[in-house]
């Protein structure tokens, strides 16, 4: 059964997490595999790393997002495996079906809430 074939969100992502990436987790951190460390490394004389960039302009602060479910799962997909993140690379079509189902876009002419302020 697709996590994300079910019609309810909070069902499909608490599936999710217990059903994929609970065990993906245990799975890795069996095998010793960590991705942020959570304590100082004392080889380390410092964490300072120079910059060869050191002006920053317009552009180096634009990410590009992603448009659609499809376009995210593509682009998760893609970083994970040039990570070398296999693992997780092979979750990426699961996030991209949350995505899509969490994704809710706007009817023509449905009220604005009014927690929203309108600028015309």
């Amino acid at each position: 059964m697709n996590l994300t074939d079910q019609a309810d969100p909070e069902v499909a992502i608490t599936n999710f997490f217990r059903q994929q990436l609970l065990p993906l987790h245990r799975q890795l951190r069996d095998a010793g595999k960590r991705f942020f460390a959570t304590q100082a490394d004392p080889e380390r004389e410092t964490y300072f790393v120079p910059r060869d960039k050191t002006t920053l302009y317009p552009g180096d602060m634009e990410i590009p997002g992603c448009s659609t479910p499809a376009d995210l799962e593509e682009k998760l997909r893609e970083m994970w495996e040039s990570q070398g993140n296999g693992e997780l690379a092979a979750m990426a079509p699961a996030l991209g079906g949350l995505a899509q189902l969490l994704c809710r876009r706007a009817e023509p002419g449905e009220e604005v809430s009014p927690f929203i302020y309108v600028m015309f």
